[in-house]
């Protein structure tokens, strides 16, 4: 493997939202916006929006900089919140429950797209069953690097968990969708690196937040580099952790690794 100058790497992402109305009702997001995974909405300058079940779905361009990166977000937080009516906000929650006569049209009720992997069992992850009216939010990471091959990307998979997974144990409270997605590992491997696709969009709740997941990632490059013949001696409390939603192991981790925590990390979003 390779040691990666962190000046090169680039840093996307494509999280899934909620809208609510003012009694905090699940709106569909296709009442407002358009678009699909294989044919989203181009805003321009890398820019994207997209309907995925009833979520509205964004991307963004890839990023060199923590605050790029947060500006990239708030630039499309901002698009959202202008096109909708004011009585339409979004609502940055990992799970909800949608009242049943909004989930009527054929689009509330696909799910899945393209099979993901898990970077630590080295195999497709079983597609979840949800709750009927259950629906969840990914806030899924991307990271390019150059000469970027599988058995790296592997590599670092299984670190994001370290540097950003175990961590969301703390921050996110939301239990309810890492029965369904966000396992430990989760993944796509893309021909630029990879998809971290472990996290909700729990990041995304304010500017240190969507920071600090931003620098987590420079802060795993950097444990890499330093590291290149890490064996992963916590596999199994990682997975555990995470898969879990084990507090405990959580916390025994971060001390073990002295990992970065956000500033208030007690405030739960």
């Amino acid at each position: 493997m390779q040691k990666i100058n962190k000046n090169t790497v680039t840093i996307g992402a494509d999280p899934e939202l909620f809208l609510v109305n003012e009694n905090g009702t699940g709106i569909p997001s296709e009442e407002y916006f358009t678009g699909s995974k294989n044919k989203p909405v181009d805003l321009g300058d890398g820019f994207q929006i997209l309907c995925d079940n009833v979520m509205v779905e964004y991307n963004i361009p890839p990023t060199a900089t923590a605050q790029e990166f947060s500006s990239a977000h708030s630039k499309m937080l901002n698009y959202i919140e202008e096109n909708t009516p004011e009585y339409i906000s979004v609502d940055v929650s990992a799970s909800k429950t949608f009242l049943a006569d909004k989930l009527l049209s054929q689009k509330a009720k696909e799910f899945g797209c393209e099979p993901d992997f898990s970077a630590w069992t080295r195999s497709t992850n079983t597609p979840p069953n949800p709750e009927e009216n259950l629906r969840s939010c990914g806030g899924h990471i991307h990271v390019g690097y150059e000469n970027s091959n599988l058995k790296q990307s592997e590599f670092y998979i299984r670190l994001m968990d370290y540097f950003l997974g175990v961590p969301s144990v703390l921050i996110d409270s939301d239990v309810k969708r890492r029965t369904m997605y966000g396992k430990a590992g989760c993944c796509r491997f893309k021909n630029y690196g990879f998809e971290y696709r472990t996290l909700s969009n729990f990041w995304l709740k304010n500017d240190k937040l969507r920071k600090w997941a931003f620098n987590q990632v420079h802060n795993m490059l950097e444990f890499a580099n330093n590291n290149m013949e890490f064996t992963f001696p916590d596999a199994k409390e990682v997975q555990q952790c995470i898969n879990e939603s084990n507090v405990e192991l959580a916390e025994a981790i971060i001390q073990k690794y002295n990992i970065t925590m956000p500033i208030l990390v007690t405030e739960k979003v």
